[in-house]
């Protein structure tokens, strides 16, 4: 299962960095959007929803927080704040890569019994640490694609995970 986490998370970032060339970037620059969000811990997959707030402190550094909503499945359901930094390598005029460090708030619920996966009890929060490689393509002066592959640290007592999120923000 490792072995398939690895491809999918190459591949992932591999097909980042090839698509890449997102926004010109300038201090004050804020944006909001929504994202597809797909999270993997070893066989188990939720997708879900989210929406973001992008803020600019600099030309190569910017804020994120964003909220994803994962609704329930197989009796599961979750939701995740979190608050990022990237540091922004501009590939082109439109393309940006980046590197993404963050900290999070986790809220689960869980009304199966059966579901072990250590992170997943009754009803429990986590907070983790999160580090992950992103690329935004600059589609118009105001609508920008992104992606980012995350990876999700929460410590000794529950498990990591993977996180990929694809999406739209809108730029103001």
């Amino acid at each position: 299962m490792k072995t398939k986490i690895k491809k999918i998370a190459i591949i992932t970032i591999a097909a980042i960095t090839m698509n890449m060339t997102a926004n010109a970037q300038e201090r004050g620059d804020m944006a909001v959007g929504a994202n597809m969000v797909v999270q993997m811990v070893e066989d188990y997959t939720h997708t879900g929803i989210g929406a973001k707030f992008l803020y600019n402190a600099t030309y190569l550094l910017r804020f994120a927080g964003e909220f994803d909503y994962f609704p329930k499945k197989d009796l599961l359901s979750m939701w995740d704040f979190s608050a990022y930094a990237h540091y922004l390598f501009p590939v082109t005029y439109r393309a940006v890569i980046y590197p993404s460090v963050g900290l999070g708030l986790l809220g689960i619920k869980n009304n199966d019994p059966n579901l072990d996966t250590n992170i997943y009890k009754r009803t429990d929060f986590a907070v983790p640490f999160t580090l992950g490689i992103g690329a935004d393509y600059e589609l118009s002066s105001n609508l920008i694609l992104n992606g980012e592959a995350r990876y999700k640290i929460f410590g000794s007592s529950t498990k990591n995970y993977f996180k990929f999120a694809v999406g739209l923000a809108y730029k103001f």
